[in-house]
């Protein structure tokens, strides 16, 4: 995926980390042999699934307005969301 179009997933990941959201660092040691070692996006290939976490809710007690901070964190992560599920929607090449 990450070779298909590097640029536009590095942007997607981009969007949500500019909001205060991290990816899960890569969990592979070395990069697929498909891969160069010096391509442009090599962390994106040493991935098994890209997750986006954050703290979007203060930790403090539960308030009236939590719905609508949902709502806000989940229009945050929609962006990745929404390639990821069009990428696992997408028959295979």
């Amino acid at each position: 995926m990450a070779d298909l179009d590097e640029d536009y997933l590095v942007g997607k990941i981009k969007s949500v980390a500019d909001k205060g959201y991290a990816v899960w660092d890569p969990k592979l040691k070395r990069v697929p042999p498909s891969f160069g070692k010096d391509h442009a996006h090599c962390g994106l290939s040493r991935q098994k699934g890209l997750v986006a976490t954050g703290h979007p809710i203060p930790s403090a007690a539960p308030s009236r307005d939590l719905a609508s901070k949902l709502d806000a964190a989940f229009a945050d992560v929609w962006p990745l969301s929404d390639m990821l599920i069009g990428v696992a929607e997408t028959p295979t090449l």
